[in-house]
């Protein structure tokens, strides 16, 4: 008796084969370690993708799981990173409010024709470096969460 194999787990069997023969004087393989490793991962992906689709279906009182729901579902878990640390968010937004306040208290000082007192052009230069320094964490920590 031959078992047949759904089209998408083929699909990807020929992609992991296709990569796995892609020189082909050095064919490579994959360990029985790595390949039930793959197949859990596998398994946990698509759980969580379809009950966090099955919760916002939920949540928005609906009887049905859609399409729109799993893709939402398969964005927001993409590859495990779960999005931005909360301190990252946090990071990120401060310093973008920090950063344009300081861009706009820039801006006022250079093209204005008003005096500028010492507190002002200090307030300035204060704001920006907290404010880009506050960014510039948050963005490093958001990307080397993601790659």
């Amino acid at each position: 008796m031959q078992t047949t194999m759904p089209p998408n787990v083929a699909i990807a069997a020929k992609r992991i084969n296709d990569e796995l023969n892609r020189r082909p004087g050095e064919p490579m393989s994959i360990s029985s370690r790595a390949r039930a490793k793959l197949e859990l991962l596998q398994t946990e992906y698509l759980a969580d993708v379809a009950q966090d689709a099955i919760r916002a279906a939920r949540k928005h009182e609906l009887a049905t799981a859609d399409e729109s729901h799993v893709n939402a579902a398969a964005a927001r878990i993409g590859s495990g990173a779960g999005g931005p640390s909360p301190f990252a968010s946090v990071a990120n937004t401060l310093g973008g409010v920090f950063a344009g306040a300081a861009l706009a208290s820039t801006y006022a000082i250079m093209f204005t024709e008003d005096k500028h007192g010492t507190t002002e052009i200090v307030t300035a230069i204060a704001l920006s470096i907290f404010g880009f320094s506050l960014l510039a964490i948050g963005l490093t920590m958001t990307f080397i969460k993601r790659a």
